[in-house]
């Protein structure tokens, strides 16, 4: 297994994993990595990927050249390679990794679906609770 240290992309600077891996889903042929690890106060995150040739290939594909969605104007993240992760920065931060055998399906719903689903749900606020919500 190899790791990458996103110098850029952490909980600090408002990345998530989902943006993370939408970076790789994004450039289609880029090997998608294993596990992405945000560490609680820190500005920077790391991936794993099955193989140092995929961590390579993603790295070259990414660093530099490609930034995260939501950020604007677009700035490019930075990768490193790194031997491992180092165990005392995740004592205690929870494993974001994907459980294994879990399929993700990127736009399982369409965004007409989505629509219809959130018009279906009840967003107005009910009963005497109203008083608490700015306590």
């Amino acid at each position: 297994m190899q790791h990458v240290l996103v110098c850029n992309a952490g909980v600090v600077t408002g990345s998530s994993r989902e943006d993370l891996l939408e970076v790789f889903h994004r450039l289609g042929s880029v090997p998608l990595p294993l596990s992405v690890a945000l560490l609680p106060g820190k500005s920077y995150s790391f991936l794993s990927f099955a193989s140092s040739t995929e961590a390579e290939e993603a790295t070259n594909a990414v660093n530099g050249k490609e930034g995260l969605q939501q950020q604007q104007p677009q700035q490019p993240l930075y990768l490193a390679y790194v031997d491992r992760i180092p165990e005392r920065s995740l004592e205690g931060a929870p494993d974001f990794s994907a459980p294994s055998g879990l399929i993700l399906c990127p736009d399982f719903v369409s965004e007409e679906e989505e629509g219809y689903i959130l018009g279906s749900m009840e967003w107005e606020e009910q009963g005497s609770n109203k008083s608490l919500r700015n306590r």
